[in-house]
């Protein structure tokens, strides 16, 4: 419920030419009396008045109960009101010591500005037309901060005058008046206007209530500030303002500014239809959408900002054909306005200053998730905040950061259904992972609460298909047995889930070849996959099974696991899975079989040694017996070792033979592990295999371990290889200088002798940066300014880890360090991120920066700027166009 406004602001009229300040009404003192006109009116007056229907001098409407209906008995009031009565009442508030300033005057009459001796401030509308009559009555029965506030209405003389507040001039004079950059309505301000009118004509609407004439005259500014883009208005003159009830019995238009007619009265109008089509709600919303329009100026129009192109959408829709899109936007935006209310009580309530507009939008947007559209704020760690606090505000996230996987993941965690506003990437890509939020979330909820949260998410058959694409038990919360039996959220449902035709009951759907082959891929069990049996006698359908899922071979028919074809196809696919399944007449017996499954591993029977083709295989793969290999010949044994070298581990009759050692070394530089310790220390047969793996250096003899060559040659293969080097050679900067592409690697296992090189650390930074450790570096060197730049510059590292703290605190030192890397600050203290220079050299480099700024610069404005979304993107696009 809206709390009724205090009535401290006095206000006036649209027709203020004369206002020339822009700044809040002064507050009532509250030590003053209270300054209300029926205190006058009710005194005895210098003139006889002669009032409607009885001598009493003064009548005065109080009671918001009274209705339009009544209006009738008023209708001949326009012929008793002459302009020397509208004289006698200005004169007699002269003689009250009232200051008297007309501020509008015309058809209707006139308004005036009273001011009393405490300068406290109405405005008083003495009207000759019984419209202003009706206009009283409509406005003392509503009580909204953006509507006028009538205080009273008098009768003087037969003369209806309505006493009011007074404000400060109307949009149409204000925009007239001001079109400087400096003093013209902003886009925030325009923003606010179009919210806070909103919600005055839903307000009404709810009160079976339309204003009938929303135009920019109509709607008066009680404050403004232009400094700080806040404005409050308020709609005014509701003459015309009918009950939905009252206007129903019309036969034609009444009233309203045609230039601002809705299309279904103008054309009602062209037509002269004498039918019940009166003024609505949404021809209310159509008015302000064309009052919207005249407010912008071209430049706004033509170049529109990211903010301004959200305000010309709101328009768009405002002023669409369809009264249901009109009404649909006035309902969500007033509904955006409740909740800055809302966010304002509770800002007060925890002292929070209204200048925060930060936390301002946060608070709002805990009510309503629309808020981040119309928001200021729109970069990663503002929308990362706003979808913790209502994950759905990521429907109006940018685009830009709807494809930002961190934004998207913390919007699933406090809420799944939120993954349809991701990007359709992030959709594929989180599939798994909102899969398993969605089981935490209808683990951790009560049922109730979860078909109440599920029938607030998903409001369409197109719905119930997305979601069932993460979690397919989403069907459990379905009642409506049409969508259970629906083949298209089956075909989704099984993709993720074999046991979703629990749910089903159509008997159709068990016997879908395509719902059934998914059911397989994920349980081929007929026992507990509940699809048709008959399936699994189908040789079509098995031959397709098979290529998804290779346990269905146990459960087919025994006629279809003899079919040699079917059989060959499950072990190429399948391989040792499909073994044990396969009947002994041809896993055993069929060359074609038998050689089908030595190739996928599977141990040669011995009767099939005599096959060449099958025994080279068997011998490449190692599926010979090693009872067979122990008994091997030479001849047998050098063949084997040029196929597979490391079978040296099983031939070890063989293990000192050189020409057999080095055929196993040259195939696989790890058989050098099996060789025998003389054949080890052998130069050529231990170069041969460092030459093939650099890393069998680690098998070679101490001798051969500090032979310079050799170790060249391992490092040369395997920077790691330095590790299993002498200490010696550890040591020999010839070796740590060599070129290698894993230089790195090299240098971490180097003494501390050579990785005190400045040289030599510069250069192992330079080749692989990442791999380096400050731990690696010694001491000293990590003290160096180059050898710290080279080393952000080169890795991802911070600075937290470099001995000289005092460089953290040193602006010039980090204004190089953020130069090679935006993250360089992250360790530094207060007085570099609150460095508004620093941080927006760090956030040109990398916006993600943002989070690790001062508390104070994520609110600056400039600041700001740079993390917007659309800043970010037009930045890459000039970098792109520059490259």
């Amino acid at each position: 419920m809206l709390q009724k406004r205090p009535k401290e602001y006095a206000a006036s009229s649209q027709h203020d030419h004369s206002v020339s300040t822009f700044s809040s009404s002064l507050e009532q003192d509250p030590k003053k009396p209270k300054f209300n006109l029926s205190d006058l009116f009710t005194q005895k007056m210098d003139f006889a008045p002669t009032l409607l229907q009885q001598p009493a001098q003064h009548t005065s409407h109080h009671t918001p109960e009274v209705k339009h209906d009544h209006i009738g008995q008023y209708e001949n009031i326009s012929s008793l009101h002459e302009d020397h009565h509208i004289y006698k009442i200005k004169n007699y508030l002269e003689q009250c010591n009232m200051k008297v300033k007309e501020i509008g005057s015309g058809s209707f009459g006139v308004v005036w500005k009273i001011t009393n001796g405490c300068n406290q401030e109405k405005a008083l509308k003495v009207s000759k037309r019984v419209t202003s009559f009706r206009e009283a009555l409509s406005c003392l029965q509503l009580d909204h901060e953006n509507i006028v506030q009538v205080d009273d209405v008098h009768f003087i003389e037969g003369v209806p005058c309505i006493e009011m507040e007074y404000c400060l001039q109307s949009l149409n004079v204000f925009a007239t008046h001001n079109t400087t950059n400096t003093n013209r309505l902003n886009e925030e301000m325009i923003m606010k206007i179009i919210q806070q009118c909103c919600s005055a004509i839903y307000y009404l609407h709810r009160k079976k209530m339309v204003h009938c004439d929303i135009k920019p005259e109509n709607i008066l500014i009680r404050r403004i500030d232009l400094d700080n883009g806040d404005i409050h208005v308020v709609l005014a003159d509701f003459g015309f303002a009918k009950y939905n009830r009252s206007i129903l019995k019309k036969d034609r238009i009444d009233g309203g500014t045609p230039q601002f007619y809705a299309p279904e009265l103008v054309q009602h109008k062209n037509l002269c239809q004498k039918t019940e089509y009166p003024f609505t709600t949404a021809s209310d919303v159509y008015a302000l959408g064309i009052t919207i329009q005249r407010l912008l100026t071209e430049e706004m129009k033509q170049s529109p900002s990211p903010f301004m192109t959200k305000i010309l959408q709101v328009v768009e829709c405002m002023t669409h054909h369809d009264t249901t899109i009109r009404m649909n936007i006035l309902k969500r935006i007033a509904e955006v306005e409740w909740a800055f209310k809302e966010a304002k009580r509770t800002a007060e309530s925890l002292n929070i200053p209204p200048s925060q507009a930060y936390e301002l939008f946060l608070q709002a947007l805990s009510y309503n998730d629309m808020v981040l559209y119309f928001s200021p704020f729109q970069h990663k760690a503002f929308v990362e905040e706003c979808v913790k606090r209502n994950s759905n505000a990521l429907e109006y996230a940018h685009p830009m950061l709807r494809d930002d996987q961190d934004v998207v993941v913390e919007a699933i965690i406090h809420n799944p259904f939120s993954i349809r506003f991701a990007s359709e990437r992030l959709q594929q890509e989180l599939r798994n992972q909102v899969s398993m939020e969605f089981h935490r979330f209808f683990r951790d909820q009560p049922k109730d609460v979860l078909n109440h949260i599920f029938m607030q998410n998903v409001k369409s058959r197109e719905e119930l298909l997305f979601y069932t694409n993460f979690h397919p038990n989403i069907l459990e919360h379905v009642h409506d047995e049409n969508l259970r039996n629906d083949r298209e959220i089956i075909l989704k449902a099984t993709e993720r889930d074999s046991s979703v035709l629990k749910y089903v009951t159509n008997p159709e759907l068990f016997r879908d070849h395509e719902i059934a082959l998914k059911i397989i891929r994920l349980d081929p069990s007929p026992a507990s996959n509940r699809i048709d049996p008959s399936l699994y006698e189908d040789l079509d359908f098995v031959k397709k099974a098979i290529t998804q899922q290779f346990r269905v071979f146990q459960y087919i028919a025994p006629s279809l696991k003899r079919n040699k074809e079917l059989v060959l196809e499950a072990i190429r696919l399948h391989g040792s899975n499909v073994f044990e399944w396969i009947p002994s007449s041809l896993i055993e017996n069929d060359r074609e079989v038998v050689l089908e499954a030595v190739k996928k591993g599977k141990e040669c029977p011995e009767h099939f040694y005599h096959d060449e083709e099958i025994l080279k295989e068997a011998i490449i793969r190692d599926c010979v017996p090693h009872a067979i290999l122990a008994k091997a010949d030479d001849h047998f044994a050098q063949e084997s070792v040029k196929l597979n070298g490391m079978l040296l581990k099983h031939l070890c009759r063989f293990q000192d033979v050189g020409d057999i050692v080095l055929q196993a070394v040259t195939n696989n530089g790890r058989a050098l592990e099996f060789a025998s310790p003389t054949l080890r220390d052998d130069a050529t047969i231990v170069l041969a295999a460092v030459s093939n793996n650099g890393l069998a250096l680690k098998f070679a003899s101490d001798r051969l371990r500090n032979d310079f060559d050799i170790v060249k040659t391992a490092i040369l293969k395997n920077g790691f290889a330095l590790e299993y080097a002498s200490e010696e050679l550890q040591n020999n900067r010839q070796l740590v200088h060599l070129d290698l592409p894993t230089l790195a690697f090299a240098y971490c296992f180097a003494s501390e002798e050579i990785r005190s090189s400045f040289d030599i650390t510069m250069k192992a930074i330079e080749v692989e940066g990442n791999f380096i450790r400050s731990d690696d570096i010694p001491l000293q060197l990590l003290k160096d300014e180059r050898i710290i730049l080279t080393l952000l510059k080169y890795s991802n590292g911070f600075l937290r880890d470099i001995p000289n703290k005092q460089l953290l605190g040193d602006r010039s030192f980090m204004e190089k360090a953020i130069q090679v890397n935006p993250y360089a600050f992250v360790a530094s203290p207060h007085s570099i991120n609150s460095d508004k220079e620093l941080m927006t050299l760090a956030l040109l480099k990398n916006p993600e920066v943002f989070k690790y700024l001062a508390y104070e610069l994520k609110l600056d404005p400039d600041i700001l700027k740079l993390v917007q979304p659309d800043f970010i993107q037009s930045r890459k696009e000039n970098q792109m166009e520059h490259v």
